[in-house]
């Protein structure tokens, strides 16, 4: 390099699991010397890529996205900006042909942070009302109507899905879930919904096809969650 202030930047993306190339993966080069620029490059067929940019006072970051791959952020260490980086991305998908032969699909209610929810709080999820209370007679009981109120209620959380496999495990990144409950009670305006979870449950499971070629390739991945909660109606404080 004949200028001291710029670095010939060599590096090779690749996929964490097959450790195959990427191709035609982004990467950017993030650099501030008062102002912040960025210097951009894009992998060949073998993964690989280079980018010249001036040197920085601060720690450079480099940014790497591709399809159907979760985007990476790091930091350059003074080594990094002398030689060859290698950088490794993790699939957005549970694909078997990442994994080899899958045995074992588990799934867990957690928060937003990836934490477990603990059924005394059920903490990480979320009703929240999002219509209404319409009034309606109704005879549950007995011959005699009486009056409740259908509730509609948002139910909103998230899962995480881990996979083990001959080669290792895969665990997914929290991934959010909705659902929409109509609940029928007597809680008239001026009342508050208190929920609590009695027991949860969560099932995954992975459909898989061959391709052209024979290999087993992710189709669909499919997530079942059962809640059950138990409701009371109380006053509101005054």
């Amino acid at each position: 390099m004949t200028n001291e202030k710029s670095i010939d930047l060599h590096g090779l993306v690749k996929d964490v699991f097959t450790n195959q190339p990427i191709s035609n993966a982004k990467v950017e080069l993030f650099v501030s010397d008062r102002v912040l620029t960025s210097f951009i490059a894009y992998t060949n067929e073998q993964g690989y890529f280079i980018i010249e940019s001036p040197l920085s006072d601060v720690t450079p970051t480099i940014t790497v996205t591709a399809t159907d791959y979760e985007t990476t952020t790091v930091e350059l260490s003074r080594s990094d900006r002398l030689g060859n980086v290698e950088l490794g991305l993790h699939p957005l998908f549970i694909d078997p042909y990442h994994l080899g032969h899958i045995y074992d699909v588990e799934c867990y209610l957690t928060n937003k942070q990836g934490e477990l929810v603990d059924l005394r709080t059920a903490s990480g999820i979320t009703f929240l009302e999002i219509g209404p209370r319409i009034p309606i007679y109704s005879r549950l009981y007995t011959d005699i109507p009486s009056l409740i109120h259908k509730i509609p209620v948002l139910i909103k959380g998230y899962v995480v899905i881990k996979v083990q496999s001959e080669r290792g495990s895969f665990t997914t990144p929290p991934i959010s879930f909705q659902k929409i409950e109509t609940f029928m009670l007597y809680a008239p305006e001026g009342t508050l919904l208190d929920f609590q979870l009695h027991a949860a449950n969560c099932e995954a499971s992975i459909q898989c096809q061959p391709d052209e070629y024979g290999i087993s390739r992710f189709q669909e991945l499919t997530v079942s969650i059962d809640l059950h909660e138990h409701i009371s109606v109380t006053a509101k404080e005054e």
